[in-house]
């Protein structure tokens, strides 16, 4: 799409934002790769666990760089049940700046609630749903 299409929208949704806009700021980005980046940050600087399914999900980039900042973002948007698949990228052959950052989103998830375990129940933030670890 070009630009001209889809800049409007996106200063609407970026300029109060707010958790409500997390859908379709995310919905954008899934069309628009190079809006991958301002999404990133938005939804980061929001704080909102409705951001973390498209998180958790992006994880999967190859690129080193752009996986530690989707890393950043779970710090501030993902909830324990963030933590199973952010412990996977620790392994042994991770790079040592990806291993680094998710330890610190790691901790920053369990300064949030309670240290869990895998297959605990906790209370999932903004929603008084639950979380699966």
């Amino acid at each position: 799409w070009p630009e001209p299409t889809w800049r409007p929208l996106l200063d609407a949704l970026t300029s109060a934002p707010t958790a409500r806009a997390v859908p379709a700021l995310i919905g954008l980005a899934e069309r628009l790769p190079a809006l991958h980046d301002a999404v990133l940050r938005m939804v980061t600087d929001l704080g909102t666990p409705a951001a973390e399914p498209w998180l958790l999900r992006a994880l999967r980039v190859e690129d080193p760089a752009l996986r530690r900042r989707v890393i950043a973002a779970l710090a501030t948007c993902g909830t324990l049940g963030s933590l199973p698949a952010l412990r996977e990228l620790d392994g042994f052959f991770a790079e040592r700046t990806v291993k680094e950052a998710v330890r610190a989103a790691v901790e920053a998830i369990e300064a949030r609630g309670w240290p869990a375990r895998t297959g605990w129940l906790s209370p999932a933030e903004g929603g008084g749903g639950l979380s699966l670890a």
